[in-house]
């Protein structure tokens, strides 16, 4: 099972106690998952379809706790996708339904489904909680943390979007939103928000889980850091001491070590007696009281009277 499904199927057994909780949830099930079936006459047929049993039966609960209406649940077999069964929940006569949360409205005797969220439909913070969680088992979808940090909100319409968006953006979740198809998507990418977002929806388990991986990521970049830092230190003195070793047998092919004054011979003697050291080191090996950096200039030093015996200077 995936980290998103298995996070569904634990959202799914979060009990909503009042009852304006539980319209909220079913209502942004309804929007993001759901199809109306207009008849005339104002009557309307809905349909749910959900491949994830625990959400058809959550599904199935939300409406007998809120109407207590005939809810007929049908499993098909999807044949072209990936096999799994796909749950089918039905309501006839479901206009008063629609009405009740807030996804119609009646304007001049007939109705038509509305763009926005209610404010009566999410009026407390545990409503607005419950309305994202619903969201989310309705057309959520997020990556494993041990991948990358990626969630998703799919809506059918762009101005329920926005709604989506600045209910986000009153839990302070800065999200954004692209058209895909004939569809929009609310995504984030930061795993804060990701981790913010888990919290506000009672995702307590997989929020724990997602800290684990990041968590664990962090520290393996950060030793990875460290590593590649060591690497390029060891690099840069390595090529530092070979410069200095090939500088100094240039002079001593060419001139002779006699060319260079005491200080500096003592230092180049040192150096070739000591290829692999580091700059450290070579402090600690010569003799007298001396800098890192005065030993550092020696050797550049060094290094440009090399430079000079090759242009004939």
């Amino acid at each position: 099972m995936s980290f998103a499904s298995e996070m569904k199927k634990n959202l799914c057994r979060i009990k909503s106690e009042s009852l304006e909780c539980q319209k909220a949830e079913l209502s942004a099930i309804v929007r993001t998952n759901g199809q109306i079936h207009i008849l005339g006459g104002n009557k309307t047929n809905l349909s749910i379809k959900s491949e994830n049993a625990a959400i058809a039966r959550l599904i199935f609960t939300l409406v007998k706790k809120c109407f207590n209406v005939n809810v007929e649940i049908q499993t098909k077999k999807n044949f072209r996708k990936n096999k799994k069964n796909i749950y089918l929940i039905s309501i006839n006569n479901s206009t008063k339904i629609l009405g009740d949360l807030h996804i119609l409205t009646n304007a001049k005797g007939f109705y038509q489904i509305t763009n926005t969220i209610n404010s009566n439909l999410v009026e407390s913070v545990d409503a607005k909680k419950a309305y994202l969680r619903g969201i989310f088992l309705g057309g959520g979808s997020v990556n494993n943390p041990k991948k990358e940090y990626h969630l998703e909100l799919n809506v059918h319409n762009e101005i329920f979007g926005e709604s989506i968006i600045n209910l986000l953006n009153e839990f302070e979740l800065k999200s954004k939103m692209i058209s895909r198809k004939r569809n929009f998507v609310i995504y984030m990418k930061e795993g804060d928000h990701i981790v913010t977002f888990l919290n506000v929806i009672g995702a307590h388990k997989s929020l724990f889980e997602f800290e684990n991986a990041r968590t664990l990521k962090q520290v393996r970049n950060n030793v990875n850091r460290l590593v590649n830092c060591e690497t390029a230190n060891l690099t840069k003195t390595v090529n530092a001491a070979y410069r200095q070793v090939e500088a100094i047998e240039n002079i001593m092919s060419k001139k002779g070590l006699d060319y260079l004054d005491t200080e500096l011979q003592e230092l180049a003697l040192l150096r070739l007696a000591n290829q692999e050291c580091s700059l450290v080191e070579l402090v600690k090996l010569y003799n007298g009281d001396i800098s890192k950096s005065s030993v550092n200039y020696k050797l550049k030093k060094i290094e440009k009277i090399s430079e000079k015996i090759n242009k004939g200077e």
